[in-house]
């Protein structure tokens, strides 16, 4: 888990950090109080927020694993309210899966014209098991903190990337458990998925990073007329790597940015001295900080179907 306490981004693009750090927990998550693995989890969560004195109770959860589901889509301009109350009644239209095991939202990227003088919401629609959020809601109510509120690393790496000069982007976030691709096409999601890559096992084999990148370079070519993305953004632990982008340079003749410059000017504030330097490893979190901000890409006229919650709080 990669943890910042702290405060949402303000109208400035500065983010209040007072603590941060990554954890590593004993097993995989657990779903009761009597889950022996649960608690255990709970326990090291625990103490690693002892350790690095973060006392906020409510936390802004990012969901990073396997499982996330996203599809792009577009539905005709209307009110707030008219959007939530369809798309209550048929986001399983656009994710086909089950709404016992799958939990639904969206996200309203942009304000398309359409030919003829038409316009549409753009929207992220995302679907997430109900078991890997139960999971984690366990785990931190386990921990004795509150879970606020629940959002996916595509719609925080989105928020990032909505910044970046880049048209269009493939966004690289890699750690130890693992690496998840995110192709924007200007500031709209093209796709997001897992590969099999991860420092532990690769850390000094980038042709297998490489190799899947190309795939998926080659999907979005074959459908953007051949024309590939303008460069590609490494995040996440990956970006703390001595020469990422040297190595991953050798096989993927494309610019290579790694961390958060392309961004814009981020700044940082707070008790958590050198977190400047360990921003782009904590990318996701950043996106969870700049949620609800007034600061945004979108038109005003629309907004996400999420709530920030207000004052200190986690971000996991």
């Amino acid at each position: 888990m990669r943890v910042v306490q702290g405060r949402p981004m303000d109208d400035n693009l500065t983010f209040t950090v007072d603590g941060f750090g990554t954890v590593a927990l004993p097993g995989h998550l657990g779903f009761r109080n009597d889950d022996k693995t649960l608690v255990a989890n709970a326990a090291r969560l625990k103490e690693f927020l002892r350790e690095n004195g973060m006392k906020a109770a409510r936390v802004v959860a990012g969901l990073g694993q396997s499982g996330v589901i996203t599809r792009i889509v577009r539905v005709p301009n209307m009110a707030p309210k008219d959007l939530e109350s369809m798309m209550k009644l048929n986001i399983s239209d656009h994710l086909p899966v089950s709404p016992e095991e799958y939990a639904f939202d969206y996200k309203v990227l942009d304000l398309v014209e359409e030919e003829g003088g038409a316009q549409s919401l753009e929207l992220m629609v995302a679907a997430v098991s109900r078991a890997q959020s139960e999971q984690c809601a366990s785990l931190l109510e386990e921990a004795g903190l509150k879970p606020m509120v629940f959002d996916i690393l595509p719609s925080m790496l989105q928020r990032l990337v909505a910044h970046m000069p880049f048209r269009d982007t493939l966004v690289v976030d890699g750690g130890l458990d693992g690496t998840r691709l995110a192709i924007f096409k200007g500031k709209t999601l093209f796709m997001y998925t897992d590969v099999p890559f991860s420092l532990g096992e690769n850390e000094n084999d980038f042709s297998v990073l490489a190799g899947e990148l190309r795939g998926y370079l080659d999907y979005f070519s074959s459908r953007n007329f051949g024309k590939t993305v303008d460069g590609i953004t490494i995040l996440g632990e990956l970006a703390g790597l001595e020469g990422a982008a040297g190595l991953l340079g050798q096989h993927i003749p494309l610019p290579i940015n790694v961390g958060l410059s392309g961004a814009g000017y981020l700044k940082f504030k707070g008790r958590a001295a050198g977190f400047n330097t360990q921003a782009a490893v904590y990318s996701g979190n950043l996106g969870l900080m700049m949620r609800g901000g007034r600061h945004q890409i979108s038109p005003a006229a629309v907004s996400e179907s999420f709530v920030q919650s207000s004052g200190e709080s986690l971000g996991a």
